[in-house]
């Protein structure tokens, strides 16, 4: 096998993550379960079908349950929602950039969310070519 090839298969097996991360910017709102007030909107800095990254303000312990709105652009008056728990977090510019895992999500919102992820993927690769 091709030393490239063979490099590229060690790093991809150290990733831990179970989907594709997508540079995308959608509109992110979040709150503590049972809380009354969304705290945002905030901009994601990658997404996943299984995750979010996104910056804000306040250091927020790993392992928190958080409730997420995600604004898709194509569909902005209907946000999903859905549960997450943070994985981590981490200091950016005197902010904190998250990692947040998904756990809950209507399966009706998952296959929008997958499908704009799909739809974002295939559009970057059309555009390269």
């Amino acid at each position: 096998m091709d030393k490239k090839v063979k490099e590229i298969i060690r790093l991809l097996s150290q990733d831990k993550r179970k989907s594709e991360r997508v540079d995308v910017a959608v509109i992110v709102y979040y709150r503590y379960p049972g809380g009354l007030e969304w705290l945002g909107p905030f901009t994601s800095v990658n997404i996943s079908g299984h995750g979010i990254s996104f910056v804000q303000g306040q250091e927020i312990a790993k392992r928190s349950e958080l409730e997420l709105k995600i604004v898709l652009p194509q569909d902005p008056q209907r946000p999903i929602e859905l549960r997450g728990d943070v994985v981590w977090s981490s200091p950016a510019d005197g902010r904190f950039r998250l990692g947040v895992r998904f756990f809950k999500m209507k399966e009706v919102d998952r296959r929008r969310f997958v499908s704009f992820i799909c739809d974002t993927i295939l559009n970057s690769y059309l555009k390269k070519k």
